[in-house]
């Protein structure tokens, strides 16, 4: 067992480790203190620090991050100085500030025809959908047999007669126009 003169030489030994920053050695050290007698001094305070420090990486220390930011600033403040005294000390004309501001008018917008033929074109036949209810339908006096409703109802899809056969039909309204 370890007498109070060994425990000395090791708490000595490991401030030392602590102070050259060899973390491992000064936590091993602490380590063999804290075993044999846990209110030591301040061994195990010691020993959670040397712990600590042993896992702290470069990237987390504040004074990296301070430099950073202090640099990132005069590089902003480098930056922006030549702009803003150039905005700042800019001569201006008292001419120009005096004006009256006139707008000249615009010309008229007149819409040319586009060169590209357009055509009407069927993008589905309707099968890909259920179409199972009439929910309206239009019956054209030009058309006698009624196969064709209107272009006015076609929509986007143009005049299809696929699926009316099994359609069912909530209501119809006839009207003479």
């Amino acid at each position: 067992m370890f007498d109070n003169s060994r425990l000395e030489t090791l708490y000595r030994e490991a401030q030392a480790a602590l102070k050259s920053k060899d973390y491992d050695r000064a936590a091993s050290l602490l380590s063999q203190i804290v075993a044999v007698d846990e209110s030591y001094l301040v061994a195990s305070r010691l020993l959670a620090r040397a712990i600590r420090l042993k896992r702290r990486h470069w990237y987390n220390d504040p004074r990296l991050w301070g430099l950073v930011a202090g640099i990132a600033v005069i590089g902003l403040l480098a930056w922006l100085a030549p702009r803003a005294s150039l905005a700042i000390f800019s001569p201006t004309s008292a001419s120009t500030a005096t004006a009256a501001v006139t707008e000249a008018p615009t010309a008229a917008y007149t819409a040319s025809p586009t060169p590209l033929p357009l055509a009407w074109r069927r993008i589905s036949t309707g099968q890909d959908f259920p179409r199972n209810t009439i929910t309206a339908l239009a019956i054209a006096p030009s058309d006698p047999d009624g196969s064709t409703p209107p272009p006015s109802t076609w929509g986007s899809a143009g005049p299809s007669t696929a699926g009316r056969a099994g359609a069912r039909c909530r209501g119809l309204r006839i009207s003479p126009e």
